[in-house]
């Protein structure tokens, strides 16, 4: 068992070390919990989460983030409010085997969660940051199903490229994501709905899908989310609110992508 733990940890130092990591950006220390992953899938759930902070840390050149502990728990996906023992971050997901895309995707929408300054007790517009972060997973597999064409974690990894992609293709072509395309109209019917429970996943992944659509068109900047979150809290706000505070607080350069958001939901904040 030593021995193979040795293995273990030189694959994982291997993986670490590939030209996919060698990039500049600020590495976040992730271990995952190993009571329903064996060591050899830590090592394997530890690159692909890895991989996700590769693709969206250099957005953030100076945010430093505490360590994150990350468990597959059947209470997941989610981020706890509660820090582990020493303050780090501590993330469910709940996946089966080694679903590489799924895992990212889960991955990357909690760890967006994290960056865009989420915290307990927030406002009736949750709903909003959830769809954020449905579309910064999005956006996140698409890059990564990119990197791995190239440089993967591991060589023998290369062929789950196609898999990443195709897992984008297949909730891209969900049929409820086709209301994204008139979101103004459908806000006006959903928004009640969607403040009295924020966790509507199709009614969050409409909205997501609009989001990572003005992603890939140029008109919305993923380091904007960091200035989310950062007004006064009160849970009464309307979501015109939520954006004004968030255009408010954001610097010159990312106001337009707030504005556009705005634009694509038919809020004016100006």
């Amino acid at each position: 068992m030593k021995y193979l733990k040795c293995i273990a940890m030189a694959l994982l130092i291997v993986l670490l070390n590939s030209p996919a990591y060698a990039k500049n950006y600020n590495a976040v220390d992730i271990y995952p919990v190993l009571d329903n992953w064996n060591y050899d899938e830590g090592v394997a759930v530890r690159a692909v989460a890895v991989s996700v902070v590769s693709n969206l840390m250099p957005y953030f050149p100076m945010k430093k983030l505490n360590p994150i502990l990350l468990k597959n728990d059947k209470r997941g996906p989610k981020v706890l409010y509660q820090r582990g023992q020493n303050n780090e971050y501590i993330i469910f997901v709940n996946i089966a085997g080694n679903y590489w895309a799924q895992l990212a995707y889960q991955f990357s929408h909690e760890f967006c969660h994290i960056l865009s300054n989420y915290e307990k007790g927030n406002d009736k517009n949750q709903w909003f940051e959830e769809s954020l972060c449905e579309a910064i997973s999005l956006h996140t597999i698409d890059k990564m199903s990119i990197q791995w064409e190239h440089t993967p974690p591991h060589p023998s990894w290369k062929p789950y490229a196609s898999s990443l992609k195709d897992y984008l293709i297949n909730l891209l072509s969900e049929e409820h994501r086709g209301n994204s395309d008139h979101l103004s109209e459908w806000l006006i019917i959903h928004e009640e709905s969607l403040r009295k429970n924020p966790y509507l996943r199709k009614k969050n992944e409409v909205v997501g899908t609009a989001i990572y659509r003005l992603i890939k068109s140029g008109k919305f900047d993923v380091r904007s989310i960091q200035y989310l979150n950062l007004g006064k809290k009160n849970k009464h706000k309307d979501i015109s609110q939520k954006l004004k505070e968030w255009y408010r607080h954001s610097p010159e350069e990312h106001k337009e992508s707030v504005l556009n958001i705005a634009k694509m939901l038919g809020l004016k904040i100006q």
